[in-house]
């Protein structure tokens, strides 16, 4: 934890994780615009490099839910 918040204060981690329940939002009304919303959320304060490599574990565990939903049987 304090190597993450030597390169993000606690207030963009907190934004951070706001940022990532919106996306997270979207993508279970919609069903997809995760990335996009994600990235462009915390590009506004992170550089965007940093913000795609934010995206990589969030969207992997919403895919997986999102594709598990019925079932491993299902897939």
């Amino acid at each position: 934890m304090e190597q993450l918040l030597e390169i993000l204060t606690f207030q963009h981690l907190c934004f951070a994780v706001l940022v990532a329940a919106i996306a997270g939002i979207v993508k279970g009304i919609v069903g997809f615009a995760m990335p996009m919303v994600f990235v462009s959320g915390l590009s506004t304060f992170l550089s965007p490099e940093l913000a795609l490599a934010d995206l990589i574990v969030p969207t992997l565990c919403t895919n997986v839910f999102q594709a598990l939903r019925q079932g491993p049987a299902a897939t």
